[in-house]
C-alpha cells in the first residue's frame, strides 16, 4: 500500500511539473503578446518588454535569417578583405599614417601576426598594381567595387531583419557607401593616433607629477577601455546607418553596446584558442589558423546580426502583439485587417492629414507590425496604396493610389483576389459553371447596399 501511495504521489508531482512548464510555454507563446503594457506596473512592464525582446531576437534564429546572412557575409568578407584593407592603407598613406593603420590592422587579427602581415602585404601589392599598372583606373574601381559589394550585402541582410523590402537607390548607394569608405578609416586613424599620443603623454606625466601614482591607474584604465568605446560607437553607427529605414538612437546604442562587448569577449577567446593552433604550424604553416579564423569571422557576423535584431526588437517591442500567431490567421481575417488599413489611409487622406507610417498604422489599429508590413507591401504591389517618403529622414508612409470614390469594399477584395498570376486550365463544363456562378455572386455584391465606399465608413 505504501509503495502504491508513493507511486501515485510521484505521478501527481510529475503531472504538476508538466503543467507548470506547459503554462510557461503557453505564456511565452501567446499570453505575453496579449498583455496591454499600458495597464501594467513599471517593473512588470519592463520584464515583459525584456522577454519580448528576447523572443523577437530568437525569432530571427527560428527563421534562419541570421545564420544564413552570417554565412553569406563570411563569403563576401573573404572576397573583400584584401581590397578593403588596400583602400584603408591607400587613404592612410596620403596622410602619412600608413604605419599606424597597419599596426591597428595587425592588432585586429589577435595572435595571428604572421597571417595578418601576409594579408597586409597582399593588400599593398594590389594597391601598388592599381596605382602603377596600365589599367590603374580599372584597378581602383575594382577596389571600390569590392568594398561596396560587402556594404550592399550588409544592408540587404539588415533590411531583411528590419523587414524592409526597398533597398537604397543606386545614387544613394554611391553617395552613402563612398562616404562610409572614406570616413571610417579616418575615424579609426584618429582614434588610434589619439590613444597612442595620450598613452605617451600619461607615461611622461608619471615622471613629473608627484601625485600621479594615485590617478595614473585610473587614466590607464580609461585609455585601455577606449577601444571598447570605439567599438560601441562603430556598431551603433552601423545599426543606424546601414538599414534603409529610420532607426532610433537609443535602440541602436543599446544594441551597439551589447554587440561591442560580446564581440570583444569573442575576440579575446579567439586569441586564447590561437595558442592551441600553434602546434599545427609545422604541418599547415600559416594556414593552421585558417579554420579558426573562419569560425571567428562567422561568429563575428552572427554577433553583428544579433545586435541588428536586438535593435529592431527594442524599437518595435510594443508593436509586436500576437507576433507568434500571425501565421495562423484565416484568409477572412486577413481581408478584414487589409480593409482596416486601407480605410485608415483613406480617412487620413480625406481629412487632409499626413499619411501614416507602418509603425503608426500598427499602433493605431493594434495590428502586429510584421503583419502590417506584409499587408502594406501587398497593397502597394496591387496598386491600391502608394508609398511616399516623409521629411529629411525619408520615412516611408502610405496613401491611396486610386480615386477614393472607387475604393469600395468589393473593389478592394477583388483587387486582392485577382493579384498574382494564373495558369491555363483545360476547358470544361464544370469550370464554366463555376466561373459564371462567381461572376453572378460578384454582380449581386456590387449592387448590394452593403458594398459601401470605404470613405463613407
Amino acid at each position: 500500500m505504501g509503495v502504491e501511495r508513493d507511486s501515485k504521489k510521484n505521478l501527481r508531482n510529475s503531472g504538476s511539473l508538466i503543467d507548470f512548464f506547459q503554462k510557461i510555454y503557453t505564456f511565452l507563446k501567446k499570453r505575453i503578446w496579449r498583455v496591454d503594457l499600458g495597464h501594467v506596473s513599471g517593473f512588470k512592464a519592463f520584464m515583459i518588454r525584456f522577454l519580448r525582446i528576447i523572443l523577437i531576437t530568437g525569432q530571427g534564429f527560428k527563421k534562419r535569417e541570421i545564420q544564413v546572412g552570417a554565412s553569406a557575409l563570411v563569403y563576401y568578407s573573404l572576397l573583400a578583405l584584401v581590397p578593403a584593407i588596400a583602400l584603408m592603407i591607400g587613404l592612410a598613406r596620403g596622410f602619412r599614417l600608413e604605419d599606424t593603420i597597419t599596426a591597428w590592422l595587425v592588432s585586429r587579427f589577435g595572435g595571428q601576426k604572421t597571417a595578418a602581415l601576409t594579408i597586409v602585404e597582399f593588400a599593398k601589392t594590389s594597391l601598388k598594381e592599381a596605382q602603377t599598372g596600365l589599367i590603374a583606373g580599372i584597378g581602383v574601381l575594382l577596389l571600390f567595387w569590392s568594398a561596396i559589394k560587402i556594404l550592399r550585402y550588409i544592408e540587404t541582410v539588415l533590411n531583411k531583419i528590419w523587414e524592409v523590402d526597398q533597398p537604397r537607390s543606386i545614387a544613394r548607394e554611391f553617395s552613402d557607401y563612398l562616404a562610409m569608405i572614406l570616413i571610417c578609416p579616418f575615424i579609426i586613424l584618429i582614434a588610434s593616433a589619439t590613444t597612442v599620443y595620450l598613452s605617451a603623454r600619461v607615461s611622461a606625466w608619471d615622471e613629473h607629477i608627484p601625485f600621479f601614482e594615485w590617478i595614473g591607474p585610473l587614466l590607464f584604465f580609461i585609455l585601455n577601455f577606449s577601444p571598447y568605446v570605439l567599438t560601441w560607437i562603430l556598431f551603433t553607427f552601423i545599426y543606424i546607418f546601414m538599414p534603409n529605414t529610420r532607426v532610433r538612437f537609443v535602440p541602436a546604442l543599446i544594441a551597439g553596446i551589447f554587440t561591442g562587448t560580446l564581440y570583444g569577449i569573442v575576440q579575446s577567446l579567439y586569441v586564447y584558442f590561437q595558442i592551441g593552433v600553434s602546434k599545427y604550424n609545422a604541418i599547415y604553416g600559416t594556414f593552421a589558423a585558417f579554420p579558426l579564423f573562419l569560425i571567428w569571422l562567422h561568429l563575428s557576423w552572427l554577433i553583428v546580426l544579433i545586435g541588428g535584431k536586438i535593435a529592431f526588437a527594442i524599437q518595435h517591442v510594443d508593436a509586436y502583439e500576437f507576433v507568434s500567431e500571425e501565421v495562423k490567421l484565416s484568409q477572412n481575417f486577413r481581408v478584414i485587417l487589409t480593409l482596416r488599413i486601407v480605410h485608415k489611409c483613406i480617412k487620413r487622406f480625406c481629412n487632409e492629414l499626413p499619411p501614416l507610417t507602418p509603425i503608426e498604422l500598427s499602433n493605431t489599429l493594434s495590428i502586429p507590425l510584421i503583419l502590417t508590413t506584409q499587408i502594406l507591401h501587398r497593397l502597394v504591389s496591387d496598386g491600391i496604396l502608394s508609398e511616399v517618403k516623409l521629411g529629411r529622414e525619408r520615412v516611408s508612409a502610405f496613401q491611396p493610389a486610386r480615386p477614393i470614390s472607387r475604393l469600395t469594399i468589393k473593389n478592394i477584395i477583388d483587387m486582392i483576389n485577382e493579384s498574382g498570376e494564373t495558369i491555363p486550365l483545360p476547358p470544361s463544363r464544370e469550370t464554366e459553371i463555376l466561373l459564371e456562378s462567381l461572376d453572378e455572386f460578384g454582380r449581386i455584391i456590387e449592387k448590394s447596399d452593403a458594398n459601401l465606399p470605404l470613405k463613407d465608413i
